[in-house]
């Protein structure tokens, strides 16, 4: 969690190999990812499901989500945010990832579909035992479904812990919780 511009778009673009590295490197599983470009970073298990709902189709991902199914021959443009949104998550999930980084699911969506994606975003981490590195603005919701938690300000990392530790810090709690 971090306000607008943190750099929290960036960093996933930088994982996935869409941006360059300005300095520094990037390391995943003792590799260093800084000089590959997208595919071979794809191969090693990572997967990118950007800001702005990019979709496509898989009989895996229907299983998934079986609206999508219902709807199979509707255009990814004309469905509603939410099935868009589902389309997006099983797009990355289609790569069998090891790694996925998730920017931003929630945003423009109602509430009760929101819930619907996080319900997902549980379902997966838990059945698929994957990793994911999510960004998004509605930090209670994150910070429940996470094991550790980062807190960027100003491009760097300020905060780190367990959601538990995060959501009983005064900082986090002053900054994005209004208390």
């Amino acid at each position: 969690m971090a306000p607008n511009g943190a750099g929290k778009t960036t960093l996933l673009k930088a994982i996935s190999g869409s941006v360059r590295v300005g300095g520094g490197r990037l390391e995943y599983r003792g590799r260093d990812l800084t000089p590959l470009p997208p595919h071979p970073r794809a191969a090693l298990g990572i997967a990118h499901v950007p800001e702005g709902r990019r979709t496509e189709g898989l009989e895996s991902v229907m299983a998934l989500f079986p609206v999508l199914r219902e709807r199979r021959g509707q255009p990814a443009g004309s469905r509603s945010g939410g099935e868009q949104q589902r389309l997006a998550l099983g797009r990355g999930l289609m790569a069998a990832p090891e790694l996925l980084l998730l920017d931003e699911p929630s945003p423009g969506l109602a509430p009760r579909l929101v819930e619907q994606i996080f319900e997902t975003i549980d379902r997966i981490r838990r059945e698929k035992r994957l990793t994911i590195l999510l960004v998004e603005p509605r930090v209670v919701e994150a910070l429940e479904l996470c094991d550790r938690g980062y807190v960027r300000e100003t491009g760097r990392v300020a905060l780190e812990g367990t959601h538990t530790a995060l959501l009983a810090d005064p900082r986090v709690q002053r900054a994005y919780l209004g208390a």
